[in-house]
């Protein structure tokens, strides 16, 4: 056989068991279990929506409609794009409203839940002010009405009012969000329970954490009465407490326009484009 071809043969080889070390494990001792691995070469969407789990356009503290075509996946990533474009849109409760920009999400709500487990994405953020990309988790509520709302909500809020609060701890882990304007200075990590507004209940932390402008990895360790976030495998901050969240669990990613981010979006940066290379959950052996 050619030297050149048993070379190829070595590299094709070397580089296979390359990629699976690299995606083995999480940054933890023990033995892990690769659960998902996401590379999105295709879309799948037997895992991913790309519509909001209420039957609404939008949340309320967002100046976005969510849309279909703002979520595409290119060269192997996932890119949800925000445009600036005049919209207005007419959900399924009658419910109008006019806005100025679009943008994109993806959650596996109905289609893939998890209970504990280390939870990371590999993602390239935004820069144009004003845009709110985040990665997060909410409890799942297909088969079991689980919600971390002790009492009806308003149909502004995030989750329908039909919901009701059941036995079990539900939360909203936030695994990464970061505002643009903060540029690339810091971002944050948070979990909230009890309900929004005056109910809120929240630990939060912002990490001063300067970084590039290429891909990061945000991670979280969810365990027993245990949260541990990560930032490119480092562990960045830890909340031990008998109240972290013991029911299932989907994904979301998404890119908010306006609200909690700013007022202040530099409209002529857009579009502006939110890039995950991977997602990836482990569990325990």
């Amino acid at each position: 056989m050619p030297k050149t071809i048993i070379l190829v043969l070595i590299f094709s080889v070397l580089s296979l068991f390359a990629v699976s070390a690299e995606i083995s494990k999480p940054p933890l001792t023990g033995e892990w279990k690769l659960v998902l691995d996401e590379d999105f070469n295709t879309f799948e969407e037997s895992r991913w929506n790309t519509k909001l789990e209420t039957p609404k356009h939008t949340y309320r503290r967002s100046d976005c409609f969510f849309l279909d075509d703002n979520v595409k996946v290119k060269d192997g990533s996932l890119v949800l794009t925000t445009k600036r474009e005049k919209l207005e849109l007419t959900d399924v409760r009658g419910n109008t409203r006019k806005l100025k920009y679009t943008s994109g999400l993806i959650n596996s709500f109905g289609k893939l839940k998890f209970k504990y487990g280390y939870f990371e994405a590999r993602i390239k953020l935004p820069y144009a002010r004003g845009l709110w990309p985040a990665f997060w988790m909410m409890p799942d509520r297909n088969l079991e009405p689980i919600s971390f709302f002790k009492k009806g909500m308003r149909s502004t809020k995030i989750i329908e009012n039909s919901v009701k609060y059941v036995n079990g701890k539900g939360m909203e882990i936030d695994i990464m969000e970061y505002l643009t304007e903060w540029r690339n200075t810091k971002f944050h990590t948070a979990a909230h329970w009890g309900g929004y507004q005056e109910d809120l209940k929240s630990i939060r932390y912002y990490h001063n954490e300067k970084f590039d402008e290429g891909f990061h990895e945000f991670g979280v360790l969810w365990q027993e009465n245990l949260l541990v976030w990560f930032f490119d495998d480092v562990e960045i901050s830890r909340w031990e407490n008998a109240r972290v969240a013991d029911v299932p669990m989907y994904l979301i990613l998404s890119t908010n326009v306006g609200g909690w981010a700013t007022w202040r979006v530099e409209k002529d940066h857009l579009p502006e484009e939110t890039l995950v290379d991977y997602v990836r959950v482990w569990q325990k052996n």
